[in-house]
């Protein structure tokens, strides 16, 4: 394969990594119309909410961890800085595909925190 045909490749999974992104964000929007506004402590929802709220932070994280992915494949291919995720998400700041690094630092820590929150309560 040579660098012509290796650039149309990436071009392609970058283009099917955006599709992606799409259909993920459809069904975390879908799950969140089964959430209640806001979300209250985990504790005072439901069987059917709780699974919401799994299925919700799932979502999330994957779509996250796509869009993460998928900019630095895009920053990689426009020749940019792209050795660690900080220079990514400089870049992509720069162009305006993340509003601010330090929103985009909140939600991975909230995310993470949710990834990693498990119910020890045996009668849940």
């Amino acid at each position: 394969m040579n660098l012509e045909q290796l650039r149309a490749r990436q071009c392609q999974l970058l283009r099917e990594r955006i599709a992606a992104i799409g259909r993920i964000r459809h069904g975390l929007h879908y799950t969140l119309g089964h959430l209640p506004s806001p979300v209250p402590l985990t504790d005072q929802l439901d069987d059917a909410e709780l699974e919401a709220l799994a299925a919700f932070n799932e979502r999330f994280g994957k779509l996250q961890d796509l869009v993460a992915a998928t900019m630095k494949q895009a920053t990689l291919l426009s020749g940019a800085d792209s050795d660690t995720f900080p220079q990514v998400l400089s870049y992509m700041t720069k162009l305006g595909v993340v509003g601010d690094e330090e929103s985009w630092k909140n939600l991975r820590m909230l995310r993470n925190l949710g990834a990693h929150e498990y119910d020890l309560d045996p009668h849940r």
